[in-house]
């Protein structure tokens, strides 16, 4: 999944994927983005619509990674 994530974003396309829940979605779409915004000295934005995904991102169960100058710390 994150590496059909990369590819889209690097060739600029769209992408649906559908998968259960705890398969890991959300870090198959951030770690790609990061690793492109590194790659190419951009920001990325990840914005959720759900209450649930949006706690996710503020701390309650959040993935244990952040980017620092390119680095996962």
């Amino acid at each position: 999944m994150a590496a059909a994530v990369y590819n889209a974003i690097t060739e600029k396309k769209h992408l649906i994927v559908e998968a259960g829940t705890g398969v890991g979605k959300s870090l198959a779409y951030l770690l790609p983005s990061a690793l492109w915004a590194v790659q190419n000295k951009k920001k990325v934005v990840a914005a959720t619509y759900t209450k649930a995904l949006q706690g996710k991102r503020r701390g309650k169960r959040q993935e244990p990674f952040a980017l620092d100058d390119g680095k996962i710390i």
